[in-house]
């Protein structure tokens, strides 16, 4: 069956205000309604506020407004995933501190547990939920199915839903796992369209490489990929040249102005250069030690990540530079989402902030050792790759 009724009208709840002393919380915000319960097999006999609100009351470690607070976002999950929005409003006009629990009245030993055992199970049911995939769903049934958390009994409901939908639609295929794309000059056209910004990036890079190889620094073809060619050109132009742009500006705006004023022949004056005389008689010069080249991640990464709930998940993430020492991100998974960020770069660590289709936000940190990196990320994952 469908959401039960909702308290508060088809206009939603109204703004009320409250005398000094007081400290008014309702169950949901002004213009929304509330939900009675989560559909028609729902025989809790509580209101979804008043089934959260309730178990809260005997906590002595929760002051009133770190208890609505916490309220507030148990209640908006919980709605959410019967695709209402219900989030409780508060007014606070109450002076100091105001605890519901006297501290005589609950066994400390016992209160932090429960409480922090309870937050760890809505934690990880937000977390199954937003993953929205059935390995995802039975993992958390499997960890939690004897807790007698509400919850648990959600994701059955949820699993139910998927059987649903697969038996109505039966020509629906699984997802194999996620393959990086193949990066051929020009886009395929069964492929998306790429982003705007990367198909500029990738635009100067071309350019980019026509001029290097106008001046004599060997990039190779102009594709439009920063590959180890392109670098070691960029490295040979800035040798010879005396510029003063760093290595990481290579496919900025400012480099491809600069190479197009640049004469040919430029990188031709290091190979004819001639080995400096030695010092004295007897003597050689030892050339100074080559610099280590700084750490490129440009190109595509596959891995691997174990994540909450047991869930294992492959991808890809492939990198392209923005010419101002960060890079352009791009990624998929074999759970079948898409994303886009960006990255920076500190040392042998690359920071990779990412906006995942399924709407999750994450922020990784790769340890990038040659062509190979750990990783761990924001979204409790911890993972391993190559290039």
């Amino acid at each position: 069956g469908g959401t039960k009724r909702a308290i508060g009208g088809a206009r939603g709840l109204g703004r009320v205000t409250a005398p000094e002393g007081t400290f008014v919380v309702f169950s949901a915000g002004a213009g929304q309604t509330a939900l009675d319960a989560l559909d028609d097999r729902d025989a809790d006999p509580n209101s979804i506020f008043t089934r959260l609100l309730l178990p809260k009351l005997d906590r002595q470690d929760l002051e009133l407004r770190e208890l609505i607070s916490e309220l507030r976002v148990e209640v908006r999950d919980l709605a959410r995933t019967r695709n209402h929005a219900q989030f409780p409003a508060y007014y606070d006009e109450l002076l100091g501190n105001f605890y519901f629990a006297d501290a005589a009245a609950v066994e400390p030993a016992d209160a932090a547990p429960v409480a922090t055992a309870q937050n760890q199970v809505r934690a990880d049911f937000r977390l199954a939920t937003e993953l929205g995939t059935r390995d995802a769903l039975e993992g958390f049934i499997e960890r939690y199915g004897t807790s007698g958390d509400f919850t648990v009994d959600l994701a059955r409901r949820a699993l139910e839903a998927m059987d649903r939908d697969a038996t109505a639609a039966p020509e629906r295929v699984a997802i194999a796992p996620a393959t990086p794309p193949a990066l051929p000059a020009t886009p395929e056209p069964a492929a998306p369209e790429p982003d705007a910004q990367a198909l500029a990036a990738r635009d100067l890079m071309r350019e980019t490489q026509t001029e290097l190889n106008r001046i004599g620094c060997s990039a190779g073809g102009a594709d439009g990929i920063a590959g180890a060619r392109t670098r070691a050109a960029w490295d040979r132009y800035r040798a010879a040249s005396g510029s003063g742009l760093a290595r990481t500006a290579l496919g900025s705006e400012a480099a491809l102005g600069e190479l197009k004023g640049a004469r040919a022949g430029t990188c031709a004056a290091i190979a004819a250069a001639p080995a400096p005389a030695p010092t004295e008689p007897g003597a050689t010069t030892r050339a100074p030690a080559a610099a280590a080249p700084a750490l490129d991640p440009a190109g595509t990464w596959q891995w691997t990540a174990n994540c909450a709930l047991l869930l294992r998940v492959s991808g890809w993430t492939t990198f392209s530079p923005r010419g101002d020492g960060t890079w352009n991100a791009s990624a998929g998974n074999s759970l079948g989402f898409s994303a886009n960020g960006s990255a920076t770069l500190s040392g042998s660590t690359l920071t990779v902030r990412l906006a995942w289709s399924n709407g999750i936000r994450e922020v990784s940190t790769m340890r990038i050792s040659g062509n190979s990196f750990t990783s761990t990320s924001s979204a409790g994952c911890a993972g391993s790759g190559h290039r």
